[in-house]
């Protein structure tokens, strides 16, 4: 990978070097690229789309100042961000009621390739790229989702890149608020020639809620467009990532998050994250009406979490005598070492063709994808809080090591034809999934416990829309998903029905808006429980239903009053109704919620906008909540289990234009210092406290 990422890069500077010398030479320096990297919608919008979708435009990104890519997806219907790292690059995503638990029920995707540690075997999500990176994100939800697999339940979002500047250009952007948060940026790129180029790096660090939980990341890209000829265009992206937090997994018990919140008991345990990721895109367009679009990519995440608790309820590694109960024992016990390492690579090419047939307008969309990872999963102990010696006994004298491995090898290839008859759109599909899951278990030094299972998955799907109106749309349809099982040959993946109908308006309107109302019916729902070793345990809870209503709006008083100023309103909701189908023992009864499927959240932001500053005030609902599968209410002393209560905070984000080229902000979350649980998962985790920064943005 490291040569990959080297070669890639000598060979775009080298090209960029032939570039300017030829401009030097008489070239032609004012003409700018075609830059359009894979992406799920058109730079048109989500008209048309099959099923529900939204975006996030750079403009929104710019105004509201994030400080995580998690505040941005609030703006998002359906969509259910669970906070757990300071920084929010860990990310907790649930779309429509689904488990966000490390975000394993949907797909998570950076420029149209994926993110998650090892989407077959292990979806996990342990990295997302920062907000000053982006210039859009994108959600699809309907049978649009059947592109985008494996995970083709809940949806897909699609994280866009900053493509190359036009004009030369290198950009500082600074931040930094209280609770010792920093964040920077530094990039610069231009285009020259027939080639783009952009260097960018962020560094970003936060003192977390606990004394010494500090997050420190370095965050770097290196991207290059080149467009050969006219419609013939290549990209290359490297990216490095590293991540030291001084923390673990362990939540506060329930007399810590009243009484002392900023105690730390376990300030040696850490969490570590380096990844390397290579991508390339090549794009040709043979003529006005056929393209081909290729995606190569390939990524390494080495993980390591050194921890003496994994749930606020016990140390882990405590010799025998030491109450493992107490955690003032701490300094006494050892701690447990978990290093995992994942590989994945794969080749996608999309090929959209327009044609006419039967006296109709036709759009075909097809694709294959060859997909490969590997997964390593080991655990040791050490003899000290802060070691990272590793052996296989406990201070107790017992045994208890792990060496997991798991492969996969995946083909899957999908078909969508949209039909235009009419007013009337008719895109059916279909996709197909077909993987090879080989796992290598081994425990205490025993026999090594080999298992090999195929899966192959059929999943059509078909959407209607009808745009007869001028100013919106109405669409529905149906498709067939799937959720593989992670880390676990035990359970059979995860089969959905998925039915729903909407309306959205178009570009013509004058507010735009979308609602949709969602059906979906589990065969073999998969649900994950958390064992006293802090491990999650998958099974298959059988039938399961869940049904609600999402909205997305936005109105600005520029489209009806000419004014050189602009006040707008922009808001989503979603009302959920989630429950399980049949009763498992021990686990969970028949009629419960899902866990973390709060009935109703929302958020609103009212907005204002003259010349060359802006601001905005937004709100966030979340309704109360379960955290298990067993709808537990009461709420326990080491603080695993109970309701999580609603809640609303504010965020607020301020931004003057001083001169061209420089621009000053002042931004906050949660001004009111609202005190709310986010998590159980572990014990109590904290949501923001106030975070209020502000910084500049200057450009050359």
């Amino acid at each position: 990978m490291r040569y990959l990422v080297r070669a890639g890069a000598m060979s775009c500077l080298a090209l960029a070097a032939a570039s300017v010398s030829a401009q030097d030479e008489g070239g032609d320096a004012g003409r700018g690229l075609v830059l359009s990297p894979v992406q799920i919608f058109a730079d048109d919008g989500v008209a048309g789309v099959p099923g529900s979708a939204s975006v996030v435009e750079d403009i929104d990104l710019e105004q509201r100042r994030p400080a995580s890519t998690l505040d941005t997806l609030q703006t998002l219907p359906g969509v259910t961000v669970v906070s757990e790292d300071p920084l929010g690059r860990r990310p907790n995503i649930g779309i429509r009621g689904l488990n966000p638990r490390r975000s394993r029920k949907m797909t998570l995707m950076e420029d149209g390739a994926p993110i998650q540690l090892a989407p077959y075997s292990d979806s996990s999500t342990n990295y997302q790229p920062a907000p000053r990176r982006l210039r859009r994100v994108e959600a699809v939800k309907g049978s649009g989702t059947i592109k985008y697999g494996p995970q083709t339940i809940g949806g897909s979002i699609n994280y866009l890149t900053r493509n190359p500047p036009r004009e030369p250009e290198v950009v500082l952007y600074g931040a930094a608020g209280n609770r010792g948060f920093i964040d920077t940026n530094v990039s610069a790129g231009g285009t020259y020639g027939n080639t783009g180029l952009l260097v960018d790096f962020i560094h970003q660090q936060h003192d977390g809620f606990r004394r010494g939980e500090q997050q420190i990341i370095n965050d770097f890209m290196f991207k290059s467009v080149t467009e050969l000829e006219p419609g013939h265009r290549l990209t290359f992206k490297a990216t490095t990532y590293n991540e030291n937090q001084r923390g673990g997994e362990a939540g506060y018990t329930e007399e810590q998050f009243s009484d002392r919140r900023r105690e730390n008991p376990l300030q040696q345990d850490r969490f570590e994250v380096e990844r390397v990721a290579g991508q390339v895109i090549h794009e040709y367009d043979f003529n006005n009406r056929t393209s081909l679009a290729t995606n190569v990519y390939a990524n390494k995440t080495e993980r390591t979490s050194r921890r003496q608790a994994s749930s606020s309820d016990e140390l882990l590694n405590c010799p025998d005598g030491v109450d493992a109960t107490n955690f003032d024992n701490a300094s006494q016990c050892g701690n447990q070492i978990r290093p995992r390492d994942f590989r994945v690579m794969g080749v996608e090419p999309r090929l959209t063709h327009e044609y006419q047939g039967l006296g109709y307008e036709h759009r075909l969309v097809t694709g294959f994808r060859v997909h490969d990872e590997r997964a390593e999963r080991l655990q040791f102990w050490g003899t000290s809080p802060g070691t990272d010696t590793r052996q296989c006994e406990k201070e107790d004298g017992r045994l208890d090591c792990r060496d997991d491995q798991f492969d996969v090898f995946a083909t899957s290839l999908f078909v969508q034809n949209t039909t235009q008859i009419g007013d009337f759109a008719v895109t059916p599909g279909v996709r197909f999934e077909r993987w090879k899951l080989d796992s290598d278990q081994q425990r205490d030094g025993r026999d090594r416990r080999k298992e090999s299972r195929r899966f192959n998955e059929l999943l059509p799907g078909i959407s209607i829309s009808y745009g007869g109106f001028e100013t919106f749309e109405v669409f529905g349809g149906v498709h067939r998903g799937i959720s593989p099982a992670t880390t676990d040959v035990e359970p059979d993946p995860e089969i959905g029905n998925i039915f729903e109908v909407g309306v959205r308006t178009t570009p013509s309107a004058p507010v735009t808006g979308e609602v949709s109302l969602f059906y979906i019916d589990y065969r073999d729902l998969i649900a994950s429980d958390r064992d006293a070793g802090g491990d999650i345990d998958n099974f298959n809870a059988g039938r399961a239903r869940m049904r609600g209503v999402e909205f997305s709006g936005r109105v600005d008083s520029w489209a009806f009053f000419d004014t050189p100023w602009n006040v707008y309103l922009l808001a989503n909701a979603t009302i959920l109704d989630t429950e399980f189908k049949n009763t498992v023992e021990g686990e969970l009864e028949s009629g419960n919620d899902f866990p973390f499927a709060p009935r109703f959240s929302g958020y609103m932001a009212l907005g204002y906008e003259v010349g060359r500053f802006d601001a905005r005030l937004g709100v966030q609902h979340v309704g109360r909540q379960f955290v298990d599968n067993e709808n537990t209410r009461s709420r326990v002393p080491d603080g695993t289990e109970g309701r999580i209560a609603s809640f609303t905070i504010l965020d607020a984000s301020v931004n003057y234009l001083v001169r061209d080229g420089l621009t000053v902000f002042v931004a906050g979350r949660n001004l009111a210092n609202r005190e709310y649980i986010a998590n159980r998962v572990g014990g109590i985790t904290p949501g923001v406290r106030r975070q209020v920064y502000g910084g500049f943005e200057a450009r050359f």
